[in-house]
C-alpha cells in the first residue's frame, strides 16, 4: 500500500476541508490512505504529492468526482430504515 507522509496529508485534508467543507482529522488517516489506495494505482501515481498534482491539473473533474466518492460515506437512509416507510404510512398518507 502506498503511504502518505505527514505533509501529503495535511496537503491533501487541506485541500478537501478548504473546497468541500470535509474536515478529515489525522485519525482519519489509515481510511483515507485505504480508500485512496486503488485510485493511485489506476493513475500510476507512485505517491500522495503525484496523486495531488494530478488532481488539482484535472480540468475534467473527473479526480475531483472520484476523490469525493471515496473519501465520503454514502449512506440513503431513507431506503434503509422501516421507521420512514411507518411514519409515512400512519402520518403522511392519512394527512393526505
Amino acid at each position: 500500500m502506498v503511504s502518505i507522509t505527514e505533509n501529503e496529508y495535511k496537503e491533501l485534508t487541506g485541500y478537501i476541508k478548504n473546497n468541500y467543507g470535509i474536515h478529515l482529522n489525522e485519525d482519519k488517516k489509515n481510511l483515507i490512505t485505504g480508500r485512496l489506495h486503488t485510485v493511485l494505482l489506476d493513475n500510476h501515481c507512485r505517491n500522495f504529492s503525484e496523486f495531488f498534482k494530478l488532481l488539482k491539473a484535472d480540468k475534467s473533474g473527473r479526480m475531483v468526482n472520484t476523490l469525493v466518492n471515496k473519501i465520503t460515506t454514502n449512506y440513503t437512509f431513507f431506503m434503509r430504515e422501516s421507521d420512514h416507510f411507518t411514519y409515512f404510512q400512519d402520518v403522511v398518507l392519512p394527512y393526505l
